[in-house]
């Protein structure tokens, strides 16, 4: 029985997180809810910059808060701990919607587009930013980072281990899609007022902030991985087109004609005059010393090999059949 009800609590926390999700990105774009982010009675300019502020805050301190280990190792004192990151989850939704229903609106514009073509730009960047958050918790593993695989797991009484460290598809251009989402959507609007400005301020401070102490946590939890995926990686603005790189920061490219060259070159590395006696030789670098060092004297014969659909099996072949014609040549008599 315990274990069905911190079920149907999962669920519901993550009903209410998804439906404050979709309420915030009407918010910010005022479009369709009851109440958007320049709608309600304005106040003094001074009250509602205070008072914005302070909403701002409280959400950034529970939001904070709750993602600590210390708490969550205190929450899961008191709590089960199936129903962790539930919990964590729909105190956060709690927080949005404090902040949505209490914001004070301050209309004064800060900026305006008029032209038609600059409107249907900013409004598609704040729609891909908000799709790229969504996406992007996908990416990771939606269900376990919103609590649900957790519940689901403790309903069927199966033990919880966190999902691999992998770094897939937006990950590998920047460190942190989900935060870069947010920040297209909360500053990418037609109208800019110093509500929305100040909204979008406040959020972004705490998500610079945020990142910080979380980087600080995962490199504890996930060690030299996480640093070497920081040092290869940018942290919020993309960066493409180049391959991925190795511990020693060298580039990292494929192609079997890449592995061969490369193994060339160490094979005519200098040998140690003492080899040591436990070292081992397989079979296969046994048979590939002879072919690679013929390779290096006749380069004539490696030509084949440079067109990249050929597999590692095919330029092998191609330099072992060179290598016996060679060898069965009449030689010229001086």
């Amino acid at each position: 029985m315990r274990r069905i009800t911190c079920f149907a609590y999962g669920v519901a926390c993550y009903a209410i997180f998804f439906e404050t999700f979709l309420y915030l990105k009407a918010f910010v774009a005022n479009f369709m809810v009851p109440k958007g982010i320049d709608d309600g009675i304005p106040v003094a300019t001074e009250t509602a910059v205070l008072i914005n502020l302070g909403l701002v805050a409280l959400f950034g301190i529970q939001h904070s808060v709750t993602a600590r280990p210390a708490f969550k190792k205190w929450l899961v004192s008191s709590l089960p701990e199936s129903v962790e990151r539930s919990t964590f989850v729909l105190a956060a939704s709690l927080a949005l919607i404090v902040l949505c229903w209490q914001w004070r609106p301050i209309p004064r514009v800060v900026w305006s587009v008029q032209a038609p073509m600059g409107q249907m730009v900013l409004w598609g960047a704040l729609l891909a930013g908000f799709g790229l958050v969504l996406l992007s918790t996908f990416v990771i593993d939606h269900f376990d980072l919103f609590g649900l695989r957790q519940v689901w797991l403790g309903l069927l009484n199966r033990a919880y281990r966190h999902p691999p460290f992998s770094v897939t598809y937006f990950y590998k251009f920047v460190r942190h899609p989900i935060y870069l989402g947010i920040l297209l959507g909360i500053w990418c609007t037609p109208r800019m007022t110093l509500g929305h400005f100040l909204f979008a301020m406040g959020i972004s401070i705490y998500t610079l902030i945020g990142i910080h102490y979380e980087e600080r946590d995962l490199e504890r939890f996930l060690g030299e991985n996480c640093r070497r995926y920081k040092a290869r990686v940018p942290m919020l603005i993309p960066r493409f087109g180049q391959a991925p790189r190795d511990g020693q920061g060298r580039t990292a490219r494929r192609g079997h004609t890449h592995k061969l060259r490369c193994g060339a070159a160490r094979l005519a590395e200098p040998r140690r005059s003492q080899p040591r006696t436990n070292e081992r030789v397989s079979p296969a670098a046994a048979h590939m010393g002879p072919l690679l060092g013929y390779m290096r004297s006749n380069p004539a014969s490696f030509s084949a090999c440079s067109n990249r659909r050929l597999t590692a099996s095919h330029c092998t072949l191609a330099m072992k059949a060179s290598m016996y014609r060679a060898a069965a040549a009449p030689k010229s008599i001086a």
